[in-house]
């Protein structure tokens, strides 16, 4: 971890790197750098939501060091959570905005009444060395977002002294408001509003071509390149020839790809070839005859084009209850509606949150680190899950290392791992409680004594290592 100053920097500079200036901007990048310019001109706070959907879902550094860029969005929390979920966010953005929102985290939990003095005061005292270790300008962020949502006297008092650089002392301007997992930004929340699917449109009088003008000794696609495209049309309402058919819906011309969705003949196979390369209007079409959308093969292929309508990707992911379907469709990278992925995030939090105890523990053992980081606040804000996932799943090094690492996770938990020997055996887990704001300092200081010297050295600025050194001398 580096020093407060060094990393300062380091954030500073959001700037493209060198690679980056380098290299010529993608399609998708112009396209965002263009939308995300637009938004910041108009300037009207609205365009949050759109911000949060891309910083969640965007694969291009650029394009996030764009959004860092501008400090109103990088003030908003739920921009802040996404850079942290998303893994290319560049890494100096991340280690900030992870600073940032593990204080608020213990500001949070220092609001849990069933805690004792002594606890409240460690957590208290974390929270203070945390906060001063923040730049100036992210004292005064958490301190009023600390203001805003504590429900005690207990965290604001802490965000107030120290942004203040003052005592803990006058304690009587904090705002009586709930201060709970469900006031922060996810950013997935919003639910998927279902449209009706339009009428099947009658379809015209089919043409008889007969197969026969085709010649078959040079190739069925030599023969066909030569067609005009109204013979080509007549061939793919009529064939039952599937080569015919198989070059036919490798054509680009939307007359044909729809006289071939008429065909009954056409197998799911070709007619999920057709919906991942398909135009706005053939995509309609597909939508259209539910003969065809229904399919399971081609309601999977109609969420990797980028023309399908809205309600057919919301139909598609509304109807989907598997949570490893829902965890693959925002893992894919053919997949580049962020409205799908976003869609898909909040239909899995909705399937997760109605399964059972003993359920959640099972998809969570089976499915991994990847369904942690699309659960995020609802796996590590529920702290029994959490604590029992660690009792008694025998969680594999990669999942516990997830858990170490998290800004959000609970301190029971990340005592327990470092209380526990198998559960903090590996040495990338003991560094990630070590570098974790949150991890008691009893525990950072148990776990410092065994990591090499270069990172002993590199946390010495830490506010866990600098609290668990000030209680140990």
């Amino acid at each position: 971890m580096l020093s407060s100053e060094i990393l300062d920097r380091k954030l500073a500079n959001v700037t493209d790197t060198a690679s980056d200036v380098d290299s010529p901007l993608n399609e998708r990048e112009e396209v965002h750098i263009k939308l995300l310019n637009s938004l910041k001109a108009s300037g009207t706070g609205g365009e949050l939501g759109v911000v949060r959907r891309i910083a969640t879902w965007i694969d291009s550094p650029r394009v996030l060091r764009l959004i860092a860029s501008h400090t109103p969005w990088f003030d908003d929390w739920g921009i802040q959570e996404a850079f942290i979920r998303n893994e290319n966010t560049p890494e100096p953005i991340r280690i900030r905005c992870a600073r940032t929102v593990g204080v608020f985290d213990l500001l949070r939990e220092l609001d849990d009444p069933h805690l004792g003095p002594a606890e409240k005061a460690e957590i208290r005292d974390q929270a203070r060395d945390a906060i001063h270790l923040l730049p100036a300008e992210d004292r005064v962020r958490v301190r009023t977002r600390a203001l805003e949502l504590s429900s005690s006297r207990e965290a604001a008092a802490v965000a107030e002294a120290t942004a203040a650089e003052a005592p803990l002392a006058d304690l009587d301007d904090t705002l009586p408001v709930t201060f709970s997992a469900s006031n922060l930004v996810d950013g997935e929340q919003a639910a998927a509003t279902e449209e009706a699917a339009p009428p099947e449109r009658p379809l015209g009088p089919t043409p008889v071509v007969e197969e026969d003008e085709i010649t078959p000794e040079k190739g069925k696609a030599r023969a066909l390149s030569t067609l005009p495209v109204d013979r080509k049309v007549a061939l793919a309402r009529t064939s039952r020839d599937l080569a015919v058919l198989q070059v036919l819906s490798g054509e680009t011309d939307d007359e044909i790809r729809l006289a071939l969705l008429s065909n009954h003949a056409l197998g799911d196979r070709l007619i999920a070839d057709i919906a991942r390369s398909a135009s706005a209007q053939v995509a309609r079409e597909i939508y259209r005859h539910r003969r065809l959308f229904q399919r399971p093969m081609v309601r999977r292929a109609l969420l990797e084009s980028p023309n399908v309508p809205s309600a057919a990707l919301v139909e598609v992911v509304s109807s989907m209850g598997d949570l490893r379907g829902l965890l693959g469709l925002t893992q894919n990278p053919k997949i580049r509606s962020m409205e799908v992925k976003s869609r898909a995030r909040a239909r899995l939090t909705a399937v997760f949150r109605g399964l059972g105890s003993a359920e959640k523990i099972s998809t969570i053992r089976s499915s991994g680190r990847s369904l942690l980081k699309a659960l995020w606040s609802d796996f590590f804000r529920d702290e029994e899950l959490v604590l029992r996932c660690l009792r008694e799943c025998h969680l594999d090094k990669g999942l516990v290392l997830e858990i170490a690492r998290s800004s959000i996770a609970p301190r029971r938990a990340l005592r327990l791992i470092g209380e526990t020997p198998s559960l903090s055996a590996p040495y990338e887990v003991r560094l990630a409680l070590v570098q974790n704001p949150k991890t008691p300092p009893a525990v950072v200081e148990r776990m410092l004594h065994g990591l090499r010297r270069s990172d002993r050295e590199a946390l010495a600025g830490h506010p866990t290592v600098a609290q668990a050194l000030r209680k140990s001398s």
